[in-house]
């Protein structure tokens, strides 16, 4: 398991009595996004981010079926090298995600022709900005 982030637990209550549910994942790892989770619909389940020991993002779900132990949970998509996944959703009725891939970029970018942005050189150029 990645380090970068140690000791992060991913743990469940029942809000009626505050009582923990018997079910603890780690959530450790290089991102600050690791751990980052979403309940499924209708509450049994949660799917929830975490890392690899290669610190590849994945999703893996695990379900809380009312009055019983939470079952196993399960990997449903990731742990491959590639693009890094930034945040998740869930749809609606729970048979899809939508995974937000982080992108590191660096750019310069021109901006002409806009109001209210002005070159910094415009006085002394003799023109507008514009």
């Amino acid at each position: 398991m990645a380090q970068g982030i140690p000791n992060n637990k991913i743990k469940v209550a029942r809000l009626a009595d505050g009582v923990a549910v018997p079910f603890e994942m780690p959530a450790s790892g290089n991102r600050a996004n690791t751990g980052r989770h979403r309940w499924i619909p209708g509450g049994e389940a949660i799917a929830f981010e975490v890392e690899n020991e290669k610190s590849e993002a994945g999703i893996r779900i695990a379900s809380f079926p009312a009055g019983k132990e939470p079952v196993s949970n399960r990997t449903v998509t990731g742990f491959q090298p590639g693009p890094v996944l930034e945040s998740f959703g869930v749809a609606p009725d729970g048979n899809r995600f939508v995974g937000a891939e982080f992108q590191h970029f660096a750019n310069i970018l021109l901006v002409e022709g806009v109001d209210g942005v002005v070159s910094p050189n415009a006085d002394a150029a003799g023109g507008s900005g514009k």
